[in-house]
């Protein structure tokens, strides 16, 4: 029972993701702006994957260079980078960059 449970729940999640491509595809195809859909979303994975990147109280560069980097392909980040007072300010601008110049 325990095991059918599972089952449905990931088939739940994986119908729901399907609906949210689907829909998001279809704006594409009708020609609708999903320029802020897409910051959105930049900004979204930037501040999960630093959360995601933490060791105690300080950020690990190699788990958000392993963790980051493989979906925005920004520069590699450094220890020393994460300490700067607006390291994470800074990611979402450089990965606006990043999006603005692939779209031009």
């Amino acid at each position: 029972m325990l095991l059918e449970k599972v089952f449905f729940e990931y088939d739940q999640v994986n119908n729901d993701q399907r609906e949210i491509i689907y829909r998001e595809r279809l704006k594409v195809l009708n020609g609708e702006d999903i320029h802020s859909d897409i910051l959105y979303m930049i900004d979204s994975i930037i501040d999960r994957k630093v959360i995601e990147s933490y060791e105690g109280n300080e950020i690990s560069a190699k788990l958000l260079n392993d963790n980051l980097l493989p979906i925005i392909p920004l520069p590699t980040i450094g220890d020393a980078d994460t300490k700067e007072d607006d390291f994470v300010k800074s990611l979402h601008t450089s990965a606006k960059v990043l999006y603005q110049k692939k779209k031009l």
